[in-house]
């Protein structure tokens, strides 16, 4: 019964590690590639 326990945590906890490192390495990349959508622009204020 503590065999099966055991596997059912650590079988949780690994796809809950999957899931976040896929999100950490997509955030890497987003933050590695400059994507031109994710540029700052500069905003022109006048006053009038």
């Amino acid at each position: 019964m503590l065999a099966i326990f055991t596997a059912v945590i650590f079988i949780i906890w690994g796809f809950a590690m999957a899931h976040w490192s896929i999100h950490m390495i997509a955030l890497l990349t987003l933050l590695c590639i400059r994507i031109p959508v994710f540029n700052t622009k500069t905003v022109k204020i006048t006053n009038s």
